[in-house]
């Protein structure tokens, strides 16, 4: 056999409202079932961190948890597990049901909403979301009903083959299959009635229950002493409504009960009623005749295959019939004896061993067939969802740059927001950024590309709902969300996040200086991130310390090369008198946009110390500085050298920044916010083996080379103008062109493309779901 990978949706064992109900049972025991048989199957539980963790009764269900539906190795034969598949949002598994490497395998419960759409579907919403289910359902390859009626439904309402469906049944939980192993001996419930009739249901008209209290009540007005207890959690409305009849006085309610109470009264009770209208399987039937008991069932077809004889059915809505025929078994405990034996050796069929052989047999031998049916090498596809040039942001430059790579490897798809991308022989097609991206069957994968920029809302929003690898290119991503969702937005993040009150003002201080910020605020993507990829060790070491999460590393490359010829020294001559820089002059460069995190201030005070020490220094702000011209240059006219600082166009074409890269003689690059942060910058400095200054923080994150001099995170002037004064001895671009090849050899896009494709295809295992704290932080954010 070949060996066996089962991704399994889990998100019912999430969900509080099925892990400890049937379903959660159910999706237990099929696992452990996969588990006990094939001790080496790698299952992967799939988990939406929407929903919150899973449930503490199936932990270890599963070998790892992975917080996204993403796709996987299209070399290994898959399966793909939906245990509950008409519960939670269809499209997450969705996007893996059309894989070719795929097989996807379902567990059917029952089609009940369709049965009574006036209860379950009357508002369109649920209509429609419903329509969606059973349309995703179908497409799944094979079918495991929990019974035959639900099989026959599925063939009926579907047109599904019924060579794929697969009858399993529901096995008893472990407390009641304890008892049909051997003869039951439960304790007599305390001040139980010496003759009871016993309900366990839910508070669900589709129960029944009150035709089983008209029954209850004709009995006792026959003269009989009989007590009907109702197990199943009902509120206190219905219990008034039930109360409200002339046996009132002989019904009673029991709140929740364990299964060892259950059991006790399974075995006291003269009979169980089960008088649905409608049901996939019916668990009190089996469970009650592990216990011995008798169960009197209402004639529906999931009832009829666990009790096949007549005396103990009775058409559903006549209280008359079930009166007549609990009478009669009341009246007569040896026939009572003998029909119970016959449920209870029935019910023999319902164990975990025979529920999970039943289960294991189809899916082995479904999935053999699978893995052993030919497949067609075809050419990889990825979709990329990001930014893309003309877009005014360095992400979109550094995409394009990527995707130049990849598309050495793998066709490659485009979805951006950008209405007229430029042209790119690298994509294959450009599309509207859309839930397409996640959910067409002919990408194997999809990465969403993630900055602290307006570009990236849309992004955000929909890796929130899909999840899969997310490459998050900033440090940080307070400021976009505070943009996007406003300042109390990020500071209940905060609150959620630190543990403790956070005030608006504080928040307001953090996004004056981003240096003061006390976290990432990644919370928007993270959870859902898998991998998290990211360009700098610093990154990588903060996402591990504050989210317990270890994100994947990818050195950030050059996405701007020059040649050894283009910086030599008549190169550099032709780009200052281009410029108009002076032979004799210092030419100082801070390239990007001039921003506060810039520590702009700094350069210019550093600038003047050089001058007062007499070097000819003139500073140049290469990159937009309209927000904070005003301010910058009525601080260098303070400082006696406004005619020493210069401001560049607010956005130059690239022939004009490549030559300020030229013609500097020294760069400058801060950052005052840390979390080991990036800079395309600082990157362009280094390509062009230009002598630079950065804060230590930022200089490590890009590993740069010795020609990028450390200064404190938080230079002041004098420390600043010490570095320039140690950069400036570096001597010229020849003394750098070693370190400048050797990093442009090790910080190449084809290295990089090769990297992220290993990560793309097969990512390391990312222990989310299992980190308590972050989920704590994050749930309801």
């Amino acid at each position: 056999m070949p060996p066996m990978r089962i991704l399994a949706d889990i998100r019912c064992l999430q969900d509080e409202n099925y892990a400890g109900r049937g379903v959660g049972s159910h999706a237990a025991c099929l696992l452990e079932a996969i588990r006990d048989r094939i001790g080496t199957a790698e299952i992967i539980g799939l988990v939406d961190p929407a929903i919150g963790e899973v449930d503490h009764r199936h932990k270890g269900l599963c070998d790892t948890l992975r917080p996204a539906f993403v796709s996987i190795d299209a070399s290994t034969p898959t399966i793909l597990l939906s245990l509950s598949p008409m519960t939670h949002d269809t499209r997450l598994p969705a996007m893996l049901i059309d894989r070719p490497n795929v097989f996807p395998v379902a567990v059917v419960y029952d089609f009940i909403p369709l049965e009574f759409p006036q209860r379950y579907l009357a508002a369109q919403a649920a209509k429609f979301a419903y329509a969606a289910a059973t349309t995703w359902l179908a497409a799944h390859r094979a079918f495991f009903p929990i019974s035959e009626h639900s099989g026959h439904e599925l063939v009926r309402r579907l047109h599904v083959a019924r060579r794929d469906v697969h009858v399993t049944g529901v096995a008893l939980r472990p407390s009641f299959a304890s008892l049909l192993a051997a003869q039951p001996t439960v304790a007599v419930p305390a001040d139980a009635a010496d003759e009871t009739m016993l309900f366990v249901g839910g508070p669900d008209p589709r129960k029944n229950l009150e035709t089983v209290v008209e029954a209850h009540a004709r009995l006792v007005a026959a003269g009989r002493n009989l007590e009907l207890v109702v197990a199943g959690g009902y509120p206190q409305a219905w219990r008034d409504q039930c109360r409200g009849g002339p046996a009132a006085e002989r019904i009673r309610f029991l709140d929740r009960v364990d299964d060892e109470e259950l059991a006790g009264w399974y075995r006291h009770a003269r009979v169980t009623v089960s008088a649905s209208m409608a049901e996939g399987f019916s668990m009190p039937v089996v469970e009650a005749a592990a216990c011995g008991g008798l169960s009197l069932v209402s004639d529906i077809p999931a009832h009829r295959e666990l009790v096949d004889d007549a005396a103990c059915r009775f058409a559903a809505s006549d209280a008359c019939e079930l009166a007549a025929k609990a009478a009669g078994f009341l009246d007569d405990p040896a026939a009572r004896e003998r029909a119970a034996g016959r449920q209870r050796a029935a019910a023999m069929r319902f164990t975990a061993e025979a529920v999970g052989g039943r289960f294991m047999d189809g899916l082995l031998e479904r999935f053999e067939q699978f893995a052993r049916r030919p497949r067609r090498s075809r050419r990889r596809a990825i979709a990329v969802v990001t930014p893309f040039p003309p877009d005014r942001s360095g992400v979109a430059d550094y995409s394009m740059r990527s995707i130049e790579a990849l598309a050495e490897h793998v066709d490659v798809d485009v979805y951006t927001d950008q209405p007229e991308p430029i042209a790119c022989p690298a994509v294959r097609a450009f599309h509207p950024i859309s839930s397409a991206a996640w959910l067409r069957p002919d990408y194997d994968t999809t990465l969403a590309v993630v900055g602290n920029s307006h570009f990236h809302t849309r992004i955000i929003e929909l890796h929130q709902r899909f999840g899969g690898p997310c490459l998050i290119h900033d440090n940080r991503l307070a400021e976009l969300t505070a943009w996007w969702k406003g300042a109390d937005y990020l500071r209940a993040i905060a609150e959620r996040s630190l543990d403790r009150p956070v005030k608006l003002h504080e928040v307001r201080e953090w996004l004056a200086d981003p240096g003061q910020l006390p976290s990432m605020f990644y919370e928007e993507v993270i959870d859902k991130a898998f991998p998290l990829l990211v360009h700098s060790r610093g990154i990588q070491e903060s996402v591990s310390q504050i989210y317990g999460i270890e994100a994947a590393y990818l050195p950030f490359c050059l996405y701007r090369n020059f040649s050894s010829d283009e910086i030599a020294e008549d190169a550099r001559r032709h780009a200052r008198a281009a410029l108009g820089v002076s032979p004799g002059e210092v030419m100082i460069v801070t390239l990007g946009l001039v921003d506060a995190v810039k520590s702009p201030q700094t350069c210019i005070d550093a600038v003047a110390r050089l001058r007062a020490a007499g070097h000819d220094a003139q500073l140049h702000f290469v990159g937009e500085s309209a927000a904070i011209r005003d301010e910058l240059a009525l601080q260098a006219r303070s400082a006696g050298i406004d005619r020493c600082v210069h401001f560049s166009e607010d956005w130059l074409p690239e022939e004009d920044y490549r030559r300020y890269l030229v013609a500097a003689d020294l760069g400058i690059q801060l950052r005052n916010h840390f979390f080991g942060g990036l800079s395309g910058a600082l990157l362009d400095c280094i390509a062009a083996g230009l002598p630079t200054v950065a804060n230590r923080d930022l200089a490590e994150a890009l590993e740069s080379p010795g020609y990028v001099v450390r200064v404190p995170d938080r230079p002041d002037a004098a420390s600043l103008a010490a570095g320039l004064e140690e950069a400036a001895r570096l001597g010229s671009r020849a003394a750098t062109e070693p370190q400048r090849l050797e990093f442009a050899g090790e910080h190449s896009f084809v290295i990089y493309a090769e990297r992220l494709l290993e990560l793309l295809v097969e990512p390391a295992t990312v222990a989310h779901a299992s980190n308590t704290r972050h989920f704590r932080s994050t749930v309801g954010a």
